[in-house]
């Protein structure tokens, strides 16, 4: 029962079925492109800490030039995808999108719709059924979700030793000449400000590097998460329509 709900879902709710499919070819490219971009901007974001943690240029214009070239390249990309789906979900779905993204506030009301049209059709549309479907859906992803084989504190513990040695290298190689306590200070400052930009960028790009991956991810992982999300906005509805009732 839990696999035909899936797979009825992938099949006619999921944005795949609704838009994606049907420009198949510019969908690969466009995903392409957009790792492109990740991978050019790793390696700027990696130049930039080291050059900033050893006080000197590290990456050269060959990196920006390629993280341009990638930026022009994936804002292309995403103009094309944006126009297409806008002339599908106009042609398929009578919806009208005339500035923006193509992700209208109408064209999700549509896919809504769709989602309440499954739920009626597998006997599910009720507050308690709603209810017990997270649950087990929940259960399914805890399920499905990989072992760390390593947790975050281990592999901080191992980290940190080589840190410190490549810092303490760093700082051994600028004293190639005597400094003033001035100049330590300044040294000192500014190898703790690069430690703190490499952990702001770190931060960001692994968000992004995040979302890239879930791009390629099992389809069905991804129609489990979104199951839930829109199950639990139906079932804030139907509360509040029964709340509605009753008074």
């Amino acid at each position: 029962m839990m696999d035909m709900f899936i797979k009825y879902y992938q099949k006619n709710v999921t944005l795949n079925a609704l838009v994606f499919r049907h420009m198949k070819f510019l969908n690969l490219i466009t995903r392409c492109t957009l790792l492109l971009f990740v991978f050019s901007s790793i390696l700027l974001a990696l130049g930039i800490i080291l050059s900033l943690l050893t006080l000197h240029m590290v990456f050269s214009w060959i990196t920006i030039v390629l993280w341009g070239a990638c930026l022009c390249i994936m804002c292309m990309a995403a103009f094309v995808f944006n126009k297409k789906a806008k002339v599908i979900i106009k042609e398929r779905y009578g919806i009208q999108s005339k500035k923006g993204a193509w992700q209208t506030e109408e064209f999700f009301q549509y896919q809504f719709k769709c989602f309440q049209s499954q739920l009626v059709s597998f006997n599910l549309y009720h507050v308690g059924k709603i209810e017990f479907l997270i649950t087990l859906i929940e259960k399914e992803i805890s399920r499905r979700k990989p072992k760390e084989y390593i947790a975050s504190g281990v592999y901080i513990t191992l980290f940190v030793p080589l840190w410190v040695q490549f810092l303490a290298a760093i700082y051994k190689g600028i004293h190639v000449k005597p400094l003033n306590l001035a100049e330590e200070v300044i040294i000192f400052v500014g190898i703790g400000i690069g430690i703190l930009v490499a952990v702001q960028v770190w931060g960001k790009y692994k968000e992004m590097f995040a979302e890239t991956i879930e791009l390629f991810r099992n389809n069905e992982s991804q129609s489990l998460s979104q199951i839930i999300k829109m199950s639990e906005s139906l079932l804030l509805k139907l509360k509040s329509e029964e709340r509605g009732t009753e008074k």
